[in-house]
């Protein structure tokens, strides 16, 4: 870079910094003393990440019923697998052409979906729980 373009550049710093780059240092510090006031509030109970009615009880079934999907679905998704492979390397997906295959798949898909459905209750019911009363 030539010696003309590093005093450009220079300039334009200096520039910024004259015309008031100040300023987002000023927000900066500002939104950190609010932050540092709202962890204070926080861990002093003023303030509550999920309201009164909402125990850490019930996040931690709503933690658990996602996990419990999660395994269902590997869980399916393993064993579709070993018995596609067990059944034929070429055609993995041989086995949801017969009957019973279809009936497996269909079996699955409710699973999952009351399963998901369960956990979508659950969630709808912490959101409610956490509006104000009227």
């Amino acid at each position: 870079m030539s010696s003309r373009a590093n005093q450009r550049k220079s300039k334009q710093a200096e520039q910024v910094v004259a015309s008031g780059a100040g300023a987002p240092i000023d927000d900066v510090k500002t939104t950190e003393e609010r932050l540092t006031k709202l962890l204070g509030d926080f861990n002093s109970g003023k303030v509550q990440a999920f309201g009164l009615h909402c125990p850490y009880e019930k996040l931690d079934e709503v933690r658990r019923m996602q996990e419990d999907l999660v395994k269902l679905h590997f869980e399916i998704d393993n064993k579709l697998q070993s018995d596609s492979n067990s059944r034929s390397k070429r055609k993995p997906k041989a086995g949801l052409l017969t009957e019973d295959g279809r009936r497996e798949a269909q079996s699955n898909i409710l699973k999952l979906s009351s399963e998901l459905e369960a956990l979508g209750y659950s969630i709808q019911y912490l959101h409610h729980s956490n509006r104000p009363q009227s």
